[in-house]
């Protein structure tokens, strides 16, 4: 050992080994280091071992009790021989290793079972078996992350697979998971929030979404919908592995995670149950999932009463009051609400709400249409809600001119209900003035909302008289009881005290003028009356613009009035006394107004007013008199309108109505000095020159009026002793009624007398000188005591006044 070196010898100097021994020895393993972080599993040997050999199924972990896994594979990372080997463990491996709690969770839990087939060295040794604690052991502090996730719609599964196992089982914040529509903070979003899942610790987390889940993400109308718009993101706080690192937030900020695998749903959706209130009008829509909102068609929905299709209805118009979602909430409008209402066997109980729809009334958030319900297996409803709610008056209109009341309800009122004497129309809150209706007549067919309402005529032209009340929108309101009418389900309309009276919507003034109806004429009492189709203002009648007629057309005799009205208060039925004039014009046209057939009667224009100060329309027509009577009744002598003239030998005799002069008959007149007396004289002839009418001026005769004044008792100055009495055959009226008799019992004293002023004269004389009488005849009757005969004489010419010639009596 001088430190020589040794001679370096050339291939041709080669030795051949003089004895060799072959390796027999098995390797040994030494030393295990388990790091879970690296995922790395290092084997030192006693000895160099052959990678080619490795068969890691024959390694188990193990806690040295009764815990072991066998892996299942793996890599050797070691590019060549040696006696230190480098394995990388396969993921499922160690997805079940850290699902094991019990095995290579710490240092003193990690041991490695080695079967002799796990390797060879490089003379093929087999190595020897063994258990060896693991002197170097290094956790996983790694964190897991979401490597993808697939999602069935179809089948309403959520598939997450992370990077390693995770602790489903005790660490899962399911609310932090959230589905997105696109990676930006301002997508939409849904977040999970009772959705069951597997609960095995496990590298893959199966979710099983619920309806809820399901709909909250087919609610949003662009979110996962196709592969492209559905991503996922949640916090570090969603779970954690086996070593409870937290798993690897999907945050915006580091990128949301898009599906993997996506399956949309392409069943179509289900009508499950419906309900509906009558009150609100509210039609609710329950699916088995969520449902476009703006893919309702309200034309393909009808409203069925059963099965058998008798009564039904299809919507008008339909609002749907919410977004995407299985229930689906829509009002029905005011006009479809009352129309259901108007049908009395549709939508009024739950026997008789029924439902059905074609595949188009609803689309799901995938545009698959909804299973279709036939009318014959229309859909009962499942919840029932009765009106419970009073009808209310919003408003009411008053159209004079067409005599109507337009009421105005929040519902559709039963028009089999109204009760128009409940209405009050007053002059305003809690007025002084008010008209009650008797009643009124609906106009309505069916059942509605908006309630026309025909005022009685009668009612109206009360109304109309009374100065102050509903002329204009400012002195029209309306009260009414609970009374007045109920709604389709029963229940009273909600009333309108006077105290709180409401006021006209809309007035529409009396545009229209008043026109006559029908007249009467009373021939007998002289009354002529006027009915118009409303009131009229009395002072406003114009009687001269009312002619009476014999006939329609080509009257041959006419009579236009030409008094002045007599009647007190504003009516629709005028009832006027003709005055003397008309009287007289009227019952001295023979041809007229003597029976119904020639009584007629014609309106100009501007003839009467009504209460809106409107004249009647000139319309031309000539309309024939409803009710006539005809002067029945004999005239009567106004006996403080008779004269008695003894001066002219005139009496002059007044009546209550025109009379014949032609049927005058003097002898029935008697003149008596009192009703008492038994003598009487009688007139014995007269006659007249007066035309038919109210006076008649008898001219009497010399030998009667000569009786009158012979009578020193009768008729003179004195003005006491003058009573007239008549028989009814005097005089006739123009009707043929014979005069209503003065009997000399009953005789009437003639206030009016005219004395006899003339100086009666000598009309002629006689004389018979044989007998030796002279006969004078007089003018008039003389009072014979007053005879002076002194004063009388003879001449013998006219003009001879000499004496020679005169002899004095």
């Amino acid at each position: 050992m001088s430190g020589n070196t040794n001679e370096l010898l050339s291939p041709t100097d080669l030795f051949m080994v003089s004895y060799y021994t072959e390796d027999t020895l098995r390797p040994d393993l030494l030393f295990i280091s388990l790091n879970l972080s690296s995922e790395i599993l290092s084997l030192t040997f006693s000895e160099t071992v052959s990678i080619l050999s490795f068969d890691l199924t024959q390694m188990k972990l193990s806690d040295n009790l009764t815990n072991s896994y066998s892996l299942s594979g793996g890599n050797i990372i070691s590019s060549r021989d040696y006696h230190i080997i480098f394995v990388q463990l396969s993921t499922p491996d160690l997805n079940n290793i850290k699902r094991n709690k019990n095995i290579a969770t710490t240092l003193g839990n990690t041991y490695l079972i080695v079967n002799a087939g796990v390797n060879t060295d490089t003379n093929e040794n087999f190595v020897l078996p063994t258990i060896l604690a693991a002197q170097d052991f290094y956790p996983d502090l790694i964190a897991p992350v979401v490597v993808s996730f697939s999602l069935d719609l179809n089948g309403n599964l959520l598939i997450i697979s992370f990077s390693e196992t995770v602790l489903i089982s005790s660490i899962l914040n399911i609310s932090d998971l959230a589905f997105r529509s696109a990676s930006s903070p301002t997508s939409q979003i849904s977040r999970l929030f009772d959705s069951i899942y597997d609960n095995t610790d496990s590298e893959i987390l199966t979710i099983f979404l619920s309806f809820t889940d399901v709909n909250s993400i087919q609610s949003e109308a662009n979110m996962c919908t196709n592969s492209l718009n559905c991503f996922i993101s949640f916090s570090s706080a969603f779970t954690s592995d086996i070593n409870y690192n937290p798993i690897v937030p999907l945050l915006f900020s580091n990128g949301l995670l898009l599906v993997t695998e996506f399956i949309p749903d392409f069943v179509s959706p289900k009508l499950v149950n419906f309900s509906f209130d009558l009150d609100s009008g509210r039609l609710n829509f329950t699916f088995n999932e969520v449902i476009l909102y703006n893919s309702v068609s309200v034309t393909d929905i009808l409203l069925q009463d059963g099965m058998m299709l008798k009564f039904f209805y299809k919507l008008g118009t339909i609002y749907v009051v919410n977004i995407n979602s299985y229930v689906i909430s829509t009002l029905f409008s005011d006009f479809d609400l009352n129309n259901v209402k108007q049908i009395r066997s549709l939508y009024t109980s739950p026997n008789s709400t029924y439902i059905s729809i074609t595949d188009n009334a609803f689309f799901d958030a995938n545009l698959n249409s909804i299973q279709p319900i036939s009318n014959d297996s229309a859909l009962l409803v499942s919840q029932f809600f009765q009106d419970s709610t009073n009808p209310i008056l919003l408003s009411f209109s008053f159209d004079v001119d067409m005599k109507f009341l337009i009421l105005t309800f929040t519902e559709t009122v039963d028009i089999a209900t109204f009760n128009g004497s409940q209405i009050i129309i007053l002059n305003d809150i809690d007025g002084s003035i008010s008209v009650q209706l008797s009643d009124a007549m609906v106009v309505n067919i069916d059942s509605e909302p908006v309630i026309y309402l025909r005022l009685f005529d009668s009612d109206l032209n009360v109304i109309k008289s009374i100065p102050n009340l509903a002329k204009t929108q400012t002195d029209t309101f309306l009260s009414f009881t609970s009374s007045l009418t109920r709604d389709m389900a029963g229940l009273n309309v909600v009333a309108i005290n006077p105290s709180a009276a409401l006021n006209v919507f809309q007035y529409f003034e009396d545009l229209t003028g008043p026109i006559l109806e029908y007249f009467d004429l009373n021939m007998d009492e002289g009354v002529l009356l006027l009915h118009f189709d409303e009131v009229v203002r009395v002072s406003s009648i114009r009687l001269y613009r009312y002619t009476l007629m014999n006939s329609e057309s080509l009257a041959n005799f006419t009579y236009t009035l030409n008094g002045e009205v007599i009647a007190s208060s504003d009516s629709n039925s005028i009832s006027l006394k003709l005055d003397d004039n008309d009287i007289l014009g009227i019952k001295t046209n023979l041809g007229l107004a003597t029976n119904r057939n020639n009584t007629w009667l014609f309106v100009d224009d501007a003839a009467a007013r009504d209460t809106s100060l409107r004249y009647n329309p000139n319309k031309n027509i000539t309309i024939s008199v409803r009710q006539f009577v005809s002067d029945s009744t004999g005239p009567q002598i106004v006996i403080s309108d008779v004269l008695l003239d003894l001066d002219v030998g005139i009496l002059v005799l007044a009546f209550n109505e025109p009379v014949n002069r032609d049927s005058l008959n003097a002898t029935s007149i008697s003149l008596q000095s009192d009703p008492n007396s038994k003598t009487k004289l009688t007139l014995r002839g007269g006659n007249t020159t007066s035309p038919d009418g109210f006076v008649i001026i008898i001219t009497l005769t010399i030998n009667d009026l000569n009786d009158i004044k012979q009578n020193d008792n009768l008729c003179t100055s004195f003005g006491m002793d003058c009573y007239l009495s008549a028989d009814s055959n005097t005089i006739l009226d123009n009707f043929g009624n014979n005069l209503i008799p003065i009997i000399s019992s009953n005789s009437q004293l003639i206030i009016h007398i005219v004395n006899d002023t003339d100086l009666p004269g000598l009309d002629n004389f006689s004389l018979d000188i044989d007998s030796g009488i002279l006969i004078i005849t007089f003018s008039e009757t003389v009072n014979s005591n007053s005879l002076r005969i002194g004063e009388i004489r003879l001449q013998t010419t006219r003009d001879d006044r000499s004496s020679k010639y005169q002899f004095h009596i």
